[in-house]
Formats: C-alpha cells, sequence, structure tokens
C-alpha cells in the first residue's frame, strides 16, 4: 500500500485552510459577530480528515489507551 499524507486530510474547505471563520464568507449575507472566531467546520485544525484519517486517529488513540506509545 503506498500511503500519502493526500489521503489522510485535506485542507477544510470552509475557511480555506485557515482555521479562522470569516462572518463576510457566511452564506446567509448577514454580518454575524461572533466572540470566537474559530471556524466551526474544523474547530480551527485547518484540516478536515478524511474516513481513512479517521480510522488511523481512532488507531492511534487506541494505541495510547493501551500505553503502546
Amino acid at each position: 500500500m503506498d500511503l500519502k499524507l493526500e489521503d489522510l486530510f485535506s485542507k477544510c474547505e470552509t475557511c480555506n485552510g485557515t482555521g479562522t471563520y470569516n462572518p463576510k464568507d457566511d452564506e446567509s449575507g448577514l454580518n454575524i459577530v461572533r466572540s470566537n472566531n474559530t471556524c466551526t467546520a474544523c474547530d480551527g485544525k485547518c484540516i478536515k480528515l478524511t474516513e481513512i484519517g479517521k480510522v488511523i486517529k481512532d488507531f492511534i488513540k487506541k494505541l495510547k489507551e493501551k500505553d503502546l506509545i
């Protein structure tokens, strides 16, 4: 198997990889004032995991729970 980073995650399309929310980009056209400008789609992480990325994330979590890493 030839696994590449692109197979694991992609740039968040909502914030375009910035991790922040821009009220001007709101589809409703309303100027929404928010105290926290973190992108809600990616939770400020700037990326979205693919299905394969989610499986690997869960695998790593299990390894950590068992003190294997």
